[in-house]
């Protein structure tokens, strides 16, 4: 394939983002639709379709799939050489891959306590809480397949999105401060619930930064992976032997120390990253910026606003509707 340019801007950040949205949601209608026709066509209560094994094993796999379709999709109508554009062709060394492991950590440790606290807080209104992954995870084969539903496939497909192309798209003419943080606002709109907002909204800024300062996308995979992953592990342990963790459930504080430590915790994980993106720039090789390339592009003056209506509306519209359970 003859390709037209290897890098994203602003406008293909933005039509990306719009672009998931939108399919995500008539996906989401659309295998309604189905699941209902079947009921009706079957002679059964719809509940019996959409509880069957199949469509909720299905319904795992659906958004990853989803969110590769549209990625891929567009790229190939806008002839864009994915490995570069999305910097999937910078390859992270022996010293950034130890230095992301322990970012990864750090952000599981310290930062999940401000997110318990916040869940406790939605817990006590009447939204339906999601305590779990959505099935029992107490065998090999339900750990693995948990693994690759929940870990490898988001980790590739997500980054592939939303890093690859939104913050690489926004940062070339927007700085990456700013790119970080529209990133990870689209990031967390996406998953379309107010559980999950501020661990998503945190998450994306760190595989931001993580992805910017080593210049490649594997480091956000990398992170990405090893945070779902540990959460997975640990509720295939944690049910196995029959304990409760910390990671998966919302804890309830009695005392006003039970407040305040979640907020130290996270006042001393942010010391720890902002520590940690430090050395991994000093270890990171830097990146060559093809100026040619750079100064090529012609960015066009036009207004971009209307590329996000779409994306905006359909997601906050979602949010908003999850909101709404709590009242």
């Amino acid at each position: 394939m003859q390709y037209k340019k290897e890098f994203y801007n602003k406008k293909d950040s933005y039509k990306m983002f719009s672009s998931v949205a939108m399919w995500y949601l008539a996906a989401v209608i659309g295998l309604s639709f189905i699941y209902a026709t079947i009921a009706v066509i079957a002679g059964v209560e719809s509940s019996v379709v959409t509880k069957s094994a199949f469509t909720e094993y299905f319904n795992y796999f659906a958004p990853a799939l989803i969110f590769f379709a549209v990625f891929y999709f567009y790229n190939k109508r806008k002839k864009i050489n994915i490995v570069k554009a999305t910097k999937l062709n910078v390859k992270i060394n022996t010293k950034q891959t130890l230095i992301l492991i322990l970012i990864s950590v750090v952000s599981l440790v310290f930062l999940s306590r401000i997110v318990g606290l916040f869940d406790y807080f939605v817990s006590t209104t009447n939204y339906k809480f999601m305590e779990d992954l959505g099935f029992k995870i107490n065998n090999i084969g339900s750990l693995l397949f948990a693994l690759v539903t929940f870990a490898v496939l988001p980790a590739l497909t997500e980054e592939l999105i939303f890093r690859g192309v939104i913050f690489n798209g926004i940062q070339k003419t927007d700085g990456h401060k700013k790119a970080a943080i529209i990133s990870a606002v689209f990031f967390m709109l996406i998953h379309m619930s107010v559980q999950q907002t501020v661990f998503q909204l945190i998450l994306g800024i760190v595989l931001a930064y993580c992805v910017y300062i080593t210049g490649s996308l594997w480091a956000g995979i990398l992170v990405h992976f090893l945070n779902n992953a540990t959460v997975v592990i640990a509720t295939y342990a944690f049910t196995v032997f029959n304990y409760e963790s910390t990671l998966t459930s919302t804890a309830v504080p009695s005392t006003l120390a039970d407040y305040l430590l979640p907020v130290l915790y996270f006042a001393v994980g942010v010391a720890i990253l902002v520590g940690l993106f430090k050395l991994l720039k000093n270890v990171s090789l830097k990146q060559e910026e093809s100026l040619e390339e750079e100064s090529n592009e012609i960015i066009k003056k036009e207004k971009v606003g209307y590329l996000l209506t779409v994306g905006l509306v359909i997601t906050v519209t979602m949010l908003l509707i999850d909101i709404s359970s709590m009242f």
